[in-house]
């Protein structure tokens, strides 16, 4: 199947699934928009190195449980940095990245 038919067939499910619950979609489709976009920054920041890639989400995974159950940013960063071995500065430049995606609900998808 060639990419136009994947496509347009891809535009239909979307069509169909919008006319059932236009609200509910919407809110999926800017949670796939998300994931996707911090899917790519990731990846570009640990230059496609597949073991970096995963130790970086497996960091910002246990940073984001850390500052859930109240620990304190800088040190919950140094500590999941420290553990799984990534670069404190690349995980920061993807966690900024990845709050103005975030941020994109309120722009890109404000008139949805």
């Amino acid at each position: 199947m060639k990419d136009f038919e994947k496509f347009h067939k891809l535009m239909g499910i979307v069509g169909e699934l919008y006319f059932e619950d236009p609200k509910y979609f919407i809110d999926c489709f800017f949670n796939l928009y998300y994931q996707m976009k911090k899917k790519q920054v990731i990846d570009k920041k640990c230059n496609f190195d597949e073991d970096l890639i995963k130790r970086t989400w497996a960091s910002i995974n246990f940073f984001k449980k850390m500052v859930q159950e109240k620990e304190n940013e800088g040190k919950a960063l140094i500590i999941a940095c420290n553990y799984y071995k990534v670069n404190s500065n690349n995980i920061t430049d993807i966690l900024r990245s990845i709050k103005s995606y975030k941020s994109s609900k309120k722009t890109k998808f404000k008139e949805l």
